[in-house]
């Protein structure tokens, strides 16, 4: 049976702490947990920008970074915690380059001896009980990763936002969670803020079904795609689900959105975008099998009509490992998420040892319109032919903690981006490896 609906907010995750883990007991009776991890790992891109394999570019690179992160979770009270968590590299990146950082060497050699630069990546307080409206509730206020029901619109977990939730049960099993965020702090003084607003509701159907929705406004001032002056008014409203039936596991999004972009100099802009997912799966131990399918509405001009599907996403995997994670999409923005684009996918993932997991998955890729860009700006293209990309990932356990992994993807680029990127010279196929140790504790 397909259910619709959405799945509640995703915040403040942390590192998975090992179950024989003991927390230390404060003065008080604060219990007080530390976890972390150190990460190392060695990238090498082609062609994720400009797919000309016969000109160098930053599209072209191979290097190695590094990643801390250490966090404190105290638990003050059954019904009272915090959470802090550090994380080396700068205010925008998730770690920092290897030789990035300008060292303090002297002599002939003047480059190296340096450290890395820390940065708070969660800082939170949460509040729970029933005493609060006389239901189960919490209030939670910080910096925390953010998303909206499963990310298709709005996903910021990579580095996180300023928000204030509060969240109730009203009644068993159903969870509804309001939510402020600041984006951007314009002048104090003046009405020039990003703030968003939201609801999200979910109800647990059975232990295998959910259902639920998400509602969301945007008020950006003076902001607008990197324009300044007009003012956004966005509304999204989005609808998923999920139900697993003896191991068949099926999962469905969908979010519409209206509003406009007004103080233009001109006519409003009309916001009209919208995207769907869905997703089938079936498991049989080891083995884990699926089909999915997904659409992000795009622009074929410029007009007063935005009608490709606004997005706020992370740095970080939404779909495919090359194509929008590296590569532009096909509304030509890096990490947009699923705008002017339609695939179709199928997964494979496996156990395949005590020690080894892996997965393999191969896309189908194409633009809603044969157009790159959006309604600011654009380029009508000949075809709608994005590419074939083929997905791989490999983890190895290789002791209590430690893993190693390699990830990589190959996208056989589509005649989309003869148009798109290279002036209607053939496109080169892009790819990305990347291989690296963690160490979680």
């Amino acid at each position: 049976m397909l259910v619709l609906g959405c799945a509640a907010m995703a915040f403040a995750v942390p590192a998975d702490i090992p179950a024989d883990t003991t927390a230390a007991i404060a003065k008080g009776g604060t219990r007080v947990t530390i976890d972390g991890d150190v990460r190392v790992r060695g990238r090498m891109f082609s062609n994720v920008t400009d797919f000309n394999s016969d000109v160098r570019s930053s599209g072209d690179n191979s290097l190695y970074d590094s990643r801390v992160r250490l966090g404190v979770t105290a638990q003050v009270t059954p019904n009272t915690m915090g959470r802090i968590l550090l994380e080396s590299g700068s205010t925008n990146a998730d770690g920092y380059t290897w030789g990035s950082v300008a060292g303090t060497a002297k002599g002939t050699l003047t480059a190296g001896d340096y450290k890395a630069p820390v940065q708070i990546l969660e800082a939170w307080i949460q509040h729970k009980g029933s005493g609060l409206l006389g239901v189960p509730a919490f209030i939670k206020a910080g910096h925390m990763p953010v998303r909206v029901s499963n990310g298709l619109f709005y996903s910021h977990t990579y580095l996180g936002d300023d928000a204030i939730l509060v969240g109730v049960e009203p009644v068993k099993g159903l969870n509804l969670i309001f939510h402020t965020l600041q984006l951007a702090e314009g002048s104090d003084f003046r009405s020039d803020d990003t703030t968003v607003y939201g609801v999200i509701g979910s109800y647990a159907v059975n232990k295998n079904s959910t259902i639920g929705f998400d509602a969301t406004y945007v008020d950006a001032q003076n902001s607008f795609a990197g324009l300044t002056g007009p003012d956004l008014h966005l509304w999204n409203f989005g609808v998923n689900a999920k139900t697993n039936i003896s191991g068949f596991g099926l999962a469905a999004d969908i979010a519409i959105q209206t509003g406009k972009v007004d103080d233009t100099g001109g006519a409003d802009i009309k916001m009209k975008g919208w995207a769907a997912k869905l997703d089938a799966d079936y498991t049989f131990d080891p083995v884990k099998v699926g089909v999915g399918f997904g659409y992000g509405s795009g622009d074929d001009s410029t007009s007063t009509n935005y009608k490709t599907f606004a997005t706020s996403q992370d740095v970080a995997l939404h779909y495919t490992w090359v194509y929008e994670r590296w590569t532009p999409n096909a509304a030509g923005k890096v990490n947009g998420g699923l705008q002017n684009t339609w695939y179709v996918t199928a997964k494979a993932s496996a156990d395949l040892t005590k020690e080894v997991y892996a997965d393999l998955s191969v896309w189908y890729l194409r633009a809603a319109k044969a157009y790159y860009g959006d309604l600011l700006s654009g380029i009508t293209t000949s075809s709608k032919n994005i590419g074939i990309e083929v997905d791989a990932n490999i983890k190895y356990k290789l002791d209590k903690g430690l893993t190693y992994f390699v990830e990589a993807g190959y996208l056989f680029a589509g005649k989309f981006w003869d148009d798109a990127v290279r002036g209607g010279a053939k496109a080169d196929d892009a790819y990305a490896v990347r291989h690296g140790v963690q160490l979680s504790f």
